[in-house]
């Protein structure tokens, strides 16, 4: 009797992990985001050994070179995030590279909105809804080690 709760519940979680108990539209989102885009290259701090830091993922982090840029928190925070920016607002910087401000993003995100403007509309849309599903997380107090 235990062994199968046990069963069910790891294949419960299991899904979860794997994204089987999402929209199909959350799931290319997902993918998107981590296999094709990798944002959290540029938008997850790294350890001191350089590896991403996996517990702060997507909360900002300063970029490589001496000019200080910080890739900015693309969590849904509201203080430190896009928590206040809508699906069609995260859309529009794809797209366009404006945020809802009406100041347009600057190297290297505007590289990658080269790329993201060619994408459909409908994976531009999936990519926001993923990103606004992400727990939000502070990151402006962060610094890299």
């Amino acid at each position: 009797m235990l062994a199968a709760h046990e069963m069910i519940h790891s294949r419960a979680r299991l899904e979860n992990a794997l994204g089987l108990s999402k929209t199909p539209e959350w799931n290319r989102g997902n993918y998107l985001v981590n296999a094709v885009a990798h944002c959290g290259e540029c938008h997850t701090p790294r350890n001191f050994l350089g590896a991403l830091d996996t517990g702060r993922r997507f909360a900002g982090a300063k970029l490589a070179g001496a000019d200080e840029m910080r890739a900015p928190n693309i969590t849904p925070d509201a203080a430190d995030g896009i928590g206040t920016w809508s699906v069609d607002d995260i859309i529009t910087v794809l797209k366009l590279g404006m945020t809802p401000t009406g100041e347009f993003v600057s190297a290297p995100m505007s590289e990658v909105v080269e790329g993201t403007s060619k994408l459909t509309d409908a994976d531009r849309r999936a990519l926001a809804v993923y990103v606004k599903s992400l727990p939000p997380l502070f990151g402006a107090a962060m610094e890299n080690p």
